[in-house]
């Protein structure tokens, strides 16, 4: 009988492992695969879940941005601060609104008024002061129309009084706000009732008057000066370091009523009191570089119309006088007697506007100071023309 080898059957039992290890093989292989392959479905599936998912976030983002952006832009200077934004604020006065009797500039009107509106609302407040000392309401117009600095500002503190005569106050008062109004449509507005002023006088009723007509609110600092006027001056005239804290606890507590009325925009396209004003709404401001200097004298080329007719330059000590030629002939030649140690910057009208004078250049305008030294620094510190109307 025929007998299987051993050996035979040890090759065949192997053949049939190896078989059977390869396919286990394989198929351990294949099932990594199609797990590998889920994997990556997988970790696709969840990448474009999340790309999904930024991208939502990033729509959300910039839907929120999109309405807070609106809400800036629609949001009055006391509602910025009810919602913590930050605001741009423009002082524009004469030597109080400047600081003059504070010991330094960290108790000022601008600064101790900037730190508590930071302090009280968590604001960044920007503010800028172009506030000129020893000058009178059309300074203010004229700094306002002038100022070319890209902001736009939320609130205007107006802050004068002091300088201004009796004599068409008013008119170069009001021509201040709807300067503002003009170039700061949004911008709400604080009229400040000087202390110096001790009364209730004239200008400070016109003031009243004024603000009542545009629905600006007024910030009444005579009032809380009347008891101890002096130990809140420096100088019986301008407030001391106290008495600046007056000014901004005063200012501030108008600010506070507003914020928690949620008070909103100034009314506006208001219709002047005095007609006058409206020649006051075109502005343009011809700065010195671009005249023509020749020792005292500048010389501009030009053709030039309007109303009114002002002059930007630092008063020196002592007698303070130009002329202004047109054309070849004498058109105004404005005297001021300064009698302070240092020079001051001050914008004033030169002609009588008011009397039917008007600015009309057809060729050339030149400006003369005296050859002298007094001519000499005021021909330094002269900055320009201003031509409204």
């Amino acid at each position: 009988m025929y007998k299987r080898k051993k050996n035979g059957g040890t090759g065949y039992i192997l053949i049939i492992l190896s078989v059977i290890l390869a396919v286990i093989l394989g198929v351990l292989l294949y099932y990594s695969h199609i797990q590998e392959l889920q994997r990556e479905a997988s970790l696709k599936v969840l990448l474009q879940q999340e790309h999904e998912k930024q991208l939502a976030q990033k729509e959300e983002e910039q839907r929120l941005e999109l309405a807070l952006q609106e809400k800036r832009e629609g949001d009055s200077f006391y509602q910025k601060l009810a919602d913590g934004f930050d605001v741009n604020v423009l002082v524009v006065g004469d030597s109080i609104g400047a600081g003059a009797g504070a010991s330094d500039d960290n108790h000022n009107l601008s600064t101790l008024l900037k730190n508590k509106i930071a302090e009280t609302y968590g604001s960044l407040v920007t503010l800028t002061n172009v506030s000129l000392g020893g000058n009178t309401s059309y300074a203010g117009y004229a700094s306002t129309m002038a100022l070319d600095d890209n902001v736009d500002y939320n609130l205007v503190v107006l802050c004068y009084g002091q300088n201004d005569s009796q004599e068409n106050f008013s008119l170069y008062y009001e021509a201040m706000i709807r300067a503002v109004k003009n170039r700061y449509p949004k911008a709400s507005l604080l009229a400040i009732l000087e202390s110096s002023q001790k009364e209730y006088t004239l200008k400070m009723q016109a003031i009243q008057d004024i603000a009542s007509h545009y629905s600006i609110p007024v910030v009444d600092t005579i009032a809380p000066f009347q008891k101890n006027y002096e130990s809140l001056t420096a100088d019986a005239v301008h407030p001391n370091d106290d008495g600046y804290k007056v000014y901004c606890e005063t200012t501030m507590k108008t600010i506070n009523d507003l914020v928690a009325e949620s008070y909103g925009f100034d009314p506006m396209d208001v219709s002047p009191m005095n007609d006058r004003v409206m020649d006051f709404d075109d502005f343009k401001f011809v700065g010195a570089d671009q005249f023509t200097r020749d020792n005292n004298t500048f010389t501009l080329n030009t053709s030039l119309q309007g109303t009114i007719l002002g002059i930007d330059y630092d008063f020196v000590s002592g007698a303070n006088s130009c002329k202004i030629i047109i054309d070849g002939e004498e058109y105004a030649a404005p005297e001021v007697s300064f009698d302070y140690d240092s020079s001051q910057r001050h914008i004033m009208v030169v002609n009588n506007w008011l009397d039917g004078d008007v600015v009309d250049v057809q060729n050339e305008i030149k400006v003369v100071f005296a050859d002298d030294e007094n001519g000499q620094k005021q021909a330094d510190g002269f900055r320009g023309l201003a031509i409204s109307g």
